[in-house]
């Protein structure tokens, strides 16, 4: 058994072949990630994310899956009513995904 990875970055693809008792398998990875951060006055904050990966080993139907997530967070010790001296950044952040 032989395998051959190959790395492409300018196009971000993942070619694998696999050489077995005389037979070429091949596959291939695409991936796309994008993040928004948004920032109002340094306290209150919200970032997107997506990831999209597509893969000859999906399905013939389904060749590609979308992930996102989203966070949003407030930061306290900006607020003019913290004044807690042994604390100098406290942040809260839900996200999800």
């Amino acid at each position: 058994i032989k395998l051959i990875e190959t790395f492409v970055l300018n196009n971000m693809q993942l070619h694998l072949i696999c050489n077995s008792f005389g037979s070429n398998i091949t596959s291939s990875l695409r991936s796309f990630f994008t993040r928004v951060n948004y920032d109002y006055d340094n306290k209150y904050l919200i970032q997107l994310t997506a990831r999209s990966d597509g893969s000859s080993k999906f399905g013939p139907n389904n060749q590609t899956a979308t992930f996102p997530s989203a966070s949003v967070g407030w930061r306290m010790s900006s607020e003019d009513f913290f004044n807690v001296e042994i604390i100098n950044d406290l942040k809260v952040r839900y996200s999800y995904g």
